[in-house]
């Protein structure tokens, strides 16, 4: 494929295809992971990981407005608002020749999830963002890479915004409080 799409393996383009590659083929068996490439794909995965007869949509991060790039300081224009959901499906795009989407359910961690509406400073550009707060780390590797991105230490509770084209299933709600949308 590389040729075909003229992408040198050896280019930072060409590195992270590869990477791509490296980590679904790592995941092959896996059932509480997937490297989705279609959307039937991915929403088969979803499916059996909300299981039979439970509604669920998906959310992410959105820019209305906005008009310059996103790298700037933000600030937060009002007070974040829980999204309820008793199971979480996160789905992030991979870089490749074509759409692939690493899934993955988060059985095995406790997680709670925010929506947050944040304020450019210096553009004025609004962003609703989903941010995801890991509750505890110790069940990841001493060399997961949010340990050296972060400055934090295994064990320790962390906070990542989800970027644009990040997808977050979650369960649908028929009442209660916090926000399924």
């Amino acid at each position: 494929m590389f040729n075909l799409f003229k992408v040198p393996p050896s280019s930072p383009k060409g590195k992270a295809f590869l990477g791509t590659l490296y980590s679904c083929d790592s995941i092959n068996g896996e059932t509480t992971k997937i490297c989705a490439t279609s959307l039937d794909s991915m929403l088969g995965f979803v499916k059996k990981a909300f299981g039979p007869d439970v509604d669920f949509k998906f959310i992410t991060t959105t820019h209305p407005t906005l008009t310059t790039p996103v790298f700037q300081n933000y600030t937060v224009l009002e007070p974040p608002v829980e999204i309820v959901s008793v199971k979480k499906v996160p789905c992030h795009p991979f870089p490749y020749f074509y759409a692939i989407y690493f899934c993955h359910t988060d059985l095995n961690y406790e997680t709670r999830a925010f929506k947050l509406r944040l304020v450019g400073d210096g553009s004025g550009d609004e962003v609703e963002a989903v941010i995801v707060c890991h509750l505890d780390s110790k069940n990841l590797s001493s060399d997961h890479l949010v340990f050296r991105m972060l400055g934090v230490e295994k064990g320790s509770s962390y906070c990542h915004v989800f970027r644009q084209g990040d997808i977050f299933w979650i369960q649908q709600q028929t009442s209660g409080s916090g926000v399924a949308a």
